[in-house]
């Protein structure tokens, strides 16, 4: 499904990009007249598998919900005869019928056609060349600002020197430990003259969980100006020590993308002018120019870039004690210090504000209650995460 992220612009700016070319753009005579453009994010890549592009629609910050693009026809044909076509599965979210994977010399065209009638098509794209991710490390570090943590780096090596443009994400997984979990639960009923309190055993589940984020920030780098085609601990991630997610167990998977020169320009504008945490699917304070174009007409802006890229993957490992071996762990997410609420307050913290029975309590006023609560994070992991564990993760 299609997120919303912090969107810092109320309006869409109207600044025409050609990859590293802008042009100057009116402030003021653009404001009230918002134009929502068709946001495409596809990305074809030469791993055997059912490929996936997202459509929605530039929205104004008064919106609050991402606009998916419903019900479209999509296919991407390869060589001007295979045909790969795309199917709906959630809002906005078109995967493909079957799996296939880019390959060499092949050029590849998607098009596009909405429900309203509408026809777009991208411009021809061939599959870039593959280049191996040789190393993907965990390293005690500090970054640039002098805080201490954990610097994730790659090393990447093409010896024929063709790759030269990178683009990379990270999928980071972790386990959470509810540092305060009790075997009982508190439950409060209201009944007309008084409330209810009885005691339930809370399910193990809930003392451990896990967490996936994927990465939302544009990491692209370029060989040009080196020697050699040559990525060298080059950093990827940066965790602060005092960083929760680190407390424990953590993974994380790196993709690398090897881009053509065009896509590499396109998203390196994108990284310089947006201002919002999204790389596509929300609204941007300048329009970007891609290589996909609208049919009906020559004018109508179109957000995206139909990507081709080889890309190549690795997943690592780590456990706090790693690389802090006998240092005091991060500190958790959010304070767990106990509390007695009055005894009037304790259904509606129970209930709807959010908190978990911790231990009994000997009461030091008349108004006081019998328990001592704690943010539900703090006895519940599944405030912060899932009870199983992804398929991928390894103890």
């Amino acid at each position: 499904m299609l997120k919303k992220s912090h969107v810092k612009f109320s309006v869409l700016l109207v600044m025409v990009v050609c990859y590293n070319c802008v042009e100057t753009f009116d402030y003021e005579a653009e404001i009230g007249s918002f134009e929502s453009a068709l946001v495409i994010e596809a990305t074809i890549t030469n791993e055997l598998k059912h490929h996936q592009i997202l459509l929605s629609r530039t929205f104004q910050l008064q919106e609050s919900l991402v606009q998916p693009e419903r019900n479209a026809d999509i296919s991407i044909i390869g060589n001007g005869s295979t045909e790969y076509v795309f199917h709906e599965t959630d809002p906005g979210v078109y995967v493909s019928d079957q799996e296939f994977k880019s390959l060499p010399n092949n050029d590849y065209i998607l098009s596009i056609n909405t429900s309203n009638g509408k026809h777009y098509k991208s411009s021809g794209m061939q599959l870039t060349k593959a280049t191996s991710l040789d190393n993907l490390y965990a390293e005690r570090d500090y970054n640039e600002e002098g805080d201490e943590g954990v610097s994730i780096y790659i090393d990447s090596y093409d010896p024929t020197g063709a790759s030269k443009y990178y683009r990379h994400e990270y999928e980071e997984a972790y386990k959470i430990i509810a540092p305060r979990w009790v075997s009982e639960d508190l439950y409060c009923e209201e009944l007309p003259t008084h409330p209810k309190f009885w005691f339930e055993t809370r399910p193990y589940e809930e003392l451990i969980c896990y967490n996936v984020v994927k990465s939302k920030d544009i990491l692209i780098t370029n060989t040009l100006s080196l020697e050699e085609d040559r990525l060298q601990q080059h950093r990827i991630r940066f965790l602060n020590r005092n960083n929760y997610i680190i407390s424990h167990r953590y993974s994380i998977k790196v993709r690398q993308y090897i881009q053509s020169p065009e896509a590499y320009y396109y998203y390196e504008t994108l990284k310089k002018t947006s201002q919002s945490e999204s790389l596509l699917s929300e609204n941007q304070p300048g329009y970007l120019e891609g290589n996909i174009r609208s049919l009906d007409h020559q004018n109508e802006k179109v957000v995206g870039f139909f990507e081709v890229t080889a890309v190549a993957t690795k997943r690592i490992y780590f456990n706090y004690k790693d690389l802090f071996s006998g240092e005091i762990l991060p500190p958790y997410v959010v304070g767990c210090t106990p509390y007695s609420p009055q005894l009037e307050d304790l259904c509606d913290d129970i209930n709807y504000n959010g908190k978990k029975f911790y231990d009994l309590n000997v009461p030091t006023g008349p108004n006081e209650s019998f328990a001592l609560l704690i943010p539900r994070e703090c006895g519940d992991c599944t405030a912060l995460g899932k009870t199983v564990a992804p398929d991928f993760w390894i103890e």
